[in-house]
């Protein structure tokens, strides 16, 4: 209701009554698609403070690195509290309808452990793992227990027909140990696996362990 009122103020010429509502509605829930529309309409009337204010209501609905990107660029000096904002609710595992660009921001700012964080909580397999392979070279030791409580919970409820997705956790398991210089876990993780599941973990064979 607010955004077609805005939009029809807007339209009508009566810009500043048009801004204002919309910004009072940034406070709302729901509101990627007004706090975009008010980002452009407001970059194109060079209203520097509601551009700013509108794109960072804009990322925290649903984070999106393209447009992170540019606000940061936008932003110039006032960056830094603006990042901490959006970085602050987009560490928070349950704060995005987008949870690849929530991690994709993460990534991009190096936040390794906040990353890791996020995909502890989300059952996308593709998703989880795309991040793991990311996050493997810069904190293996961190991403140990999530590699192999994926890998064990197939393993526990005799899923066989996703033993491959398994396969692939237990590899992951493996790298992370070994980049980790953890040579002595992994052997004795391994051991553990073969004594616990046995014709199960020949089965996953294709983890090449």
């Amino acid at each position: 209701m607010l955004f077609r009122s805005a939009r029809a103020l807007f339209e009508a010429s009566h810009k500043e009554e048009a801004f204002s509502i919309a910004e009072k509605g940034l406070s709302l829930p729901y509101t990627r698609e007004l706090a975009v529309w008010l980002r452009e309409v407001a970059l194109e009337a060079g209203d520097r403070r509601r551009t700013l204010l509108a794109s960072k209501v804009a990322i925290i609905a649903s984070p999106v690195l393209d447009e992170y990107k540019a606000l940061e660029t936008l932003s110039e000096g006032e960056w830094f509290p603006l990042r901490e904002e959006i970085i602050a609710d987009v560490a928070s595992s349950a704060s995005s309808y987008n949870p690849q660009g929530q991690i994709d921001i993460l990534l991009y700012e190096s936040l390794w452990s906040k990353a890791l964080g996020v995909i502890e909580n989300i059952w996308d397999s593709s998703l989880v793992s795309r991040t793991v392979n990311k996050l493997l070279s810069h904190i293996p030791a961190n991403v140990i227990p999530l590699c192999k409580k994926r890998a064990e919970a197939i393993m526990d409820a005799g899923q066989s027909a996703r033993y491959e997705e398994a396969a692939s956790w237990v590899s992951k398991s493996r790298d992370a140990y070994l980049l980790a210089q953890r040579e002595v876990e992994w052997k004795e993780y391994k051991a553990y696996l073969l004594a616990l599941h046995g014709k199960k973990y020949k089965q996953i064979g294709r983890a090449h362990v």
